[in-house]
């Protein structure tokens, strides 16, 4: 779009302003855990069950989920 994008911290008491009008909010700021704790994700489960996968290239992906939009 032609502008920088910024990261901002999340104000997550919004959220619980929002519980009474909007009930996902509760099950937002449930998991709120998930977003203070580090994740990494590991392949070697998926590459032991199918070790001949390969992958595709993301620009590939991109274009032929964005293909009915052209």
């Amino acid at each position: 779009m032609g502008r920088a994008v910024t990261a901002r911290p999340f104000n997550w008491r919004m959220l619980w302003f929002a519980q009474p009008f909007w009930p996902e909010a509760r099950y937002l700021r449930e998991m709120r855990y998930l977003w203070d704790m580090p994740h990494r994700l590991d392949g070697a489960m998926f590459d032991s069950l199918l070790p001949g996968f390969r992958h595709t290239d993301l620009s590939e992906a991109l274009a032929a989920a964005t293909a009915h939009l052209r």
